[in-house]
């Protein structure tokens, strides 16, 4: 039903015009959806279930690449979170904030830029200024496009997960910090060397830890940054 009323509002939109499509297939609890391409015939669950809502998206790519504005038209695809599928004991997300449930996907693709793939982290909260920036529209925050923001130091990567626990993560450049807020218990990972985050080098590691609690006091002590996504970690 997303893919078809998003397909049936560019039938008859006018330029400009901004939609926001939100497949949530791939929520838990997780089963098989009525989907039987031969491709996926391996693929059960949670896979099933992100093949489905891929070719249901195709569909709406497929639509706006034949239409009269595909060459004036930015598509943005990204998630929300992600999710934890047996990692460390647990299901689901909401919880924790490891990178399982907060890395996740972040396609642009933006009218005459060449392709590439950047391996930094960013955050969803620069999603917004960068529509701003490429509409011609002023919005508050830093943009995803380093050139246009060349004079703003990288914002510091904060996410909270609350949800019966109170958990917090830091990513400053390549190490991240995170903290049980309740019972001040720390973890620290190197993302290079540990992408997984099964090594633990915060004991090891003290002025890495000295560094990321300044950036995080400057963060808390600038009011506009007291709104903080729950998941924002593409």
């Amino acid at each position: 039903m997303v893919s078809a009323n998003a397909m049936r509002f560019l039938s008859v939109t006018r330029e400009p015009f901004f939609l926001w499509m939100h497949y949530a297939d791939t929520q838990a609890p997780h089963y098989d959806p009525n989907f039987s391409a031969k491709r996926f015939r391996n693929a059960s669950g949670y896979d099933l279930e992100v093949a489905y809502t891929d070719v249901h998206v195709d569909d709406v790519l497929r639509f706006i690449a034949r239409s009269p504005f595909a060459d004036r038209t930015v598509i943005i695809i990204a998630g929300d979170h992600g999710e934890e599928l047996g990692e460390r004991g647990r299901l689901g997300h909401g919880r924790d904030v490891f990178e399982s449930s907060t890395r996740v996907p972040l396609v642009m693709r933006v009218p005459g830029c060449p392709g590439r793939i950047e391996n930094r982290a960013v955050s969803l909260t620069q999603i917004a200024p960068t529509i701003g920036l490429l509409a011609g529209v002023e919005h508050r925050g830093v943009p995803l496009f380093p050139a246009a923001s060349a004079t703003v130091a990288p914002p510091l990567l904060v996410t909270e997960a609350i949800d019966g626990y109170f958990n917090r993560a830091i990513v400053d450049g390549r190490y991240k910090l995170i903290e049980d807020v309740q019972s001040a218990g720390r973890l620290l990972f190197d993302l290079e060397k540990d992408p997984d985050e099964q090594d633990n080098i915060y004991e090891r590691s003290p002025d890495v830890v000295k560094k990321i609690d300044e950036d995080l006091q400057r963060w808390l002590d600038e009011p506009r940054n007291h709104v903080i996504p729950r998941f924002a970690r593409p």
